[in-house]
């Protein structure tokens, strides 16, 4: 991975202006989504609470008509971005990069 890039939708929310790619080299990376039952509202009100408290800092957020979006860094300074979309049901994305697994220095014989 060399870098984790904006969501799509991003772009509409940000009036068209270029969205931060943040740099991830030599590191692995993971893109999970997931369903909720919650209201969109009420899915973005945790994440605007939680992120901060989880010990993210948010380098940057958007709101587009169909989501709203999140850049983040964690406490060991990795990046990442959390979308939550406006979707029946809601769902949220999560893209987290994260150090790459050391390679065995073992010889074989």
């Amino acid at each position: 991975m060399t870098q984790i890039r904006a969501f799509p939708e991003e772009f509409v929310g940000n009036k068209g202006r270029p969205v931060t790619a943040e740099a991830a080299i030599g590191v692995n990376g993971t893109d999970t989504l997931y369903q909720t039952d919650l209201p969109y509202s009420d899915a973005v009100s945790f994440f605007d609470d939680s992120l901060s408290r989880g010990g993210f800092t948010v380098t940057e957020r958007t709101n587009g008509p169909g989501g709203t979006f999140w850049s983040v860094r964690s406490a060991d300074g990795s990046p990442g971005r959390v979308a939550v979309r406006d979707s029946k049901p809601t769902t949220v994305e999560i893209i987290r990069a994260h150090a790459a697994a050391a390679e065995s220095a073992t010889p074989n014989h």
